[in-house]
């Protein structure tokens, strides 16, 4: 009897938290892939396209919504103190609101009551394109009584918001979020160079093809390229 009046205590004490830790995915396989292509709402409660948003600089990308009382008002707190101690300040922070039935008083209330940085952003969207985002980045949370139950998670992006790493948690070292940063203004700027090089191997080849073809029968080949066919 006292072993069944303890596990419907500690059920009772379980459900009632609204906020605990449930595992948020992420496998290898979203690891290099781009966020799903959505608009956002941003806090003047203007729909903007995503792509409109970057800004030539990583970002650390963090899912919250503004009635959680216990993570995400740690994740933030926690994360301003981490990124007061980070020498490099070429990064956004983004945070995405992934309660569909939240609004712009909403948020600015939250902003207000957590003293969210006014370089933060703050975004939203619809239920379709929230899902999708969430889809993209594999995060998932429970819905229980109105609340939801979800990890704490930083998604680290490059430039071109490819996804770069993900750190779990709410203890944030300084020097595993400046490595992160740092990978991802690398892999940024290896994808601009690997296209760069592309570009540079695809004229070179075509050049050699050309010069090749008109080093066969230069007269022939001349007259092709300049006149045409006669027929």
């Amino acid at each position: 009897m006292n072993k069944l009046l303890f596990l419907s205590l500690l059920l009772m004490t379980f459900t009632a938290r609204a906020d605990v830790e449930v595992s948020s995915q992420s496998p290898d396989q979203v690891i290099g892939k781009e966020l799903a292509p959505i608009s956002f709402i941003n806090e003047a409660g203007e729909k903007v396209p995503i792509a409109s948003t970057k800004q030539g600089q990583p970002s650390l990308l963090v899912p919250i919504y503004t009635h959680c009382t216990s993570s995400c008002p740690i994740t933030i707190g926690k994360l301003k103190e981490a990124i007061q101690n980070i020498e490099f300040k070429k990064f956004n922070v983004m945070l995405f609101d992934f309660d569909d039935r939240d609004t712009t008083e909403n948020i600015k209330e939250f902003r207000n009551a957590l003293k969210i940085p006014k370089d933060w952003q703050i975004f939203r969207a619809s239920k379709n394109d929230t899902q999708a985002l969430l889809d993209s980045i594999k995060f998932t949370y429970l819905t229980e009584s109105g609340s939801f139950s979800h990890s704490s998670v930083i998604v680290v992006l490059s430039p071109e918001y490819k996804i770069i790493k993900f750190i779990q948690g709410t203890t944030y070292k300084v020097h595993v979020l400046e490595e992160a940063i740092k990978e991802a203004i690398y892999l940024g700027k290896n994808t601009i160079i690997v296209i760069l090089v592309g570009i540079f191997f695809f004229f070179i080849t075509s050049f050699g093809a050309l010069f090749y073809w008109m080093k066969e029968e230069p007269k022939d080949k001349m007259s092709q390229l300049l006149l045409g066919k006669s027929h």
